[in-house]
């Protein structure tokens, strides 16, 4: 058992604190070798998403990055500031915001992309070679029950997905959604 696990005698938690570490790592290997880019690795996955997206809402990139409406706003504004995107209210609901990368994001973008796959050979260097896979797929399930989103179920139970299946459909039914964040 892990001190972590000691201390809160909970093993989600140890789990949540490592991911939470293990991002933090991710951040610093990426600003190391990005460092020339100057983009920090949100802002590189908002230029990315708003790239493959032109034209996406700011709560459509909210989800697809999975950074909180309140976030985005703010890193949307500096991103602007910096002339990297451009946010113009949508014709359908002038209460919507699109954005869009400029050429100036396109480059920057561009510039920081081999940085981001050496931090991704870098950060899987870390991994015994025999858990790469599985360390990959796990990490995959776990981003793809955030692209779901709630109306797809609880976020997380302590089952896993096998669990899940095997119970009849009533028990499902009645399950109740997670807090908003």
């Amino acid at each position: 058992m892990s001190e972590m696990e000691t201390k809160r005698g909970d093993e989600s938690a140890a789990v949540l604190a490592l991911l939470k570490r293990a991002n933090q790592y991710g951040a610093q290997v990426f600003a190391e070798i990005t460092a020339d880019s100057g983009l920090t690795p949100r802002q590189f996955a908002v230029l990315q998403a708003v790239e493959e997206n032109d034209g996406i809402s700011q709560t459509g990139l909210s989800q697809r990055t999975g950074i909180d409406r309140s976030t985005l706003a703010e890193l949307a504004a500096r991103l602007i500031a910096q002339g990297y995107l451009q946010r113009r209210r949508t014709r359908d609901d002038g209460r919507t915001n699109a954005l869009r990368i400029t050429t100036a994001g396109r480059r920057a973008l561009k510039q920081a992309e081999p940085g981001a796959r050496s931090t991704d050979a870098a950060l899987i260097a870390q991994v015994p070679a025999r858990y790469r896979k599985g360390f990959v797929e796990g990490l995959a399930a776990l981003a793809a029950k955030l692209q779901a989103g709630p109306a797809d179920g609880p976020a997380l139970k302590a089952d896993g997905p096998a669990e899940r299946r095997a119970r009849p459909p009533s028990e499902g039914a009645a399950r109740s959604r997670p807090p908003k964040a």
